[in-house]
């Protein structure tokens, strides 16, 4: 099953045991392969109300206006926005509370746009401005230092920042599968390997790690091998 995403079609409904969130079909490929075609998220109903659906509206809007233009790696045009949107999805879908799914949308903001932590605390509070900062790298380091970073501290992030990493890291393997960059297959094996690393490290429920064992094997059985 081809899976697909439009960021605008996203709707939150209520229903008598709280709310779901629901990520329609649209016209461009997403990079899930283990969600539905069309995504129902029960979200936890003690958080669930105007204030939830208000939070995770905001973030999203400035989530796409911060991103607009970009798009993810690979030959498919495919627009950030779906990466976030698959994130957030994924984030909701094993257990992330109203504020994690809302940092789930801005994960990338600061590390890719003009967007600043204080900006993120200014509009959307303390405790989603800590959860990204949680999981933005260093700018000052190179990349191979956040990499490198991203392990050590791994271990160490809250529950909430650990869903988001693992849920973008989940993303990002069916990244390669649904649009592959025109890499070789040793910087491939190099890339599904340092999020393994990362993975690894994170306190996270067993089903998300498994979710995305299953998305790094399938990259790796998808990469092309050396002749």
């Amino acid at each position: 099953m081809t899976l697909r995403f439009k960021v605008s079609a996203l709707a939150i409904e209520k229903f008598a045991g709280g709310y779901t969130i629901k990520l329609m079909s649209a016209e461009l490929p997403a990079t899930s392969h283990t969600l539905p075609a069309f995504i129902n998220l029960t979200v936890c109903p003690q958080l669930a109300g105007n204030r939830m659906e208000k939070l995770i509206q905001k973030a999203l809007a400035f989530a796409v206006a911060q991103h607009e233009g970009q798009i993810r790696k690979g030959p498919s045009p495919i627009a950030y926005t779906h990466h976030l949107a698959e994130v957030s999805a994924l984030v909701a879908a094993f257990g992330g509370e109203t504020e994690v799914i809302a940092a789930a949308w801005l994960h990338d903001v600061v590390e890719d746009t003009d967007a600043s932590i204080n900006q993120i605390a200014e509009k959307f509070g303390p405790v989603i401005a800590e959860l990204v900062d949680e999981v933005t790298d260093d700018p000052q380091l190179s990349k191979a230092e956040q990499r490198a970073a991203q392990i050590a501290h791994a271990p160490n992030l809250s529950l909430g920042a650990a869903l988001i990493k693992t849920a973008d890291q989940t993303s990002n393997m069916g990244g390669l599968v649904a649009s592959p960059p025109n890499w070789d297959a040793e910087k491939r094996e190099k890339y599904i390997r340092k999020a393994e690393a990362v993975v690894a490290g994170l306190k996270i429920p067993n089903e998300m790690r498994r979710a995305f064992e299953n998305a790094a094997s399938r990259a790796r059985r998808l990469t092309p091998q050396k002749e």
